[in-house]
């Protein structure tokens, strides 16, 4: 699995349901419209976000190039998306799929190094586990 690019390959599919479900804000909040296309279109994201979560599953998290690569693919993808929006500030998505799976993804890396580096080294402070973390997946520039 660390030896391909088929999750970013994935990933590129998650982006695209985005602008299936771009709709106007009529509040603060974006509301659901429960027209049968959306309830179908939001049923398919929650299948979807269920398969790539056993993707993710199957990545070794202390491989730091391997996430670093995927997390610089999110960060692509995030960008496409932000560009591609109107600048109104009017327009948003009820489901967020890319999103969503980053953020499982992203919590599983944080924490996976951290249980790992407090299982090697019980003594050494958490805040201390963190900022290695982020020094490793995110170096300065």
């Amino acid at each position: 699995m660390e030896q391909t690019d088929l999750i970013e390959k994935l990933v590129e599919q998650l982006a695209k349901l985005y602008y299936h479900d771009k709709m106007e804000y009529r509040t603060e909040h974006i509301m659901f419209d429960a027209s049968l296309y959306k309830e179908g279109l939001y049923n398919i994201d929650i299948f979807i976000i269920k398969v790539f979560k056993s993707f993710l599953r199957a990545l070794d998290f202390t491989d730091v190039e391997r996430n670093k690569r995927l997390l610089a693919h999110f960060i692509v993808l995030f960008d496409d998306i932000n560009d591609k929006m109107p600048d109104s500030g009017r327009e948003g998505f009820f489901a967020t799929p890319l999103h969503r799976i980053f953020s499982y993804y992203f919590t599983r890396l944080i924490m996976q190094n951290y249980l790992k580096e407090q299982a090697t080294n019980p003594s050494k402070p958490s805040k201390d586990i963190f900022v290695e973390i982020a020094r490793r997946f995110f170096p300065a520039p």
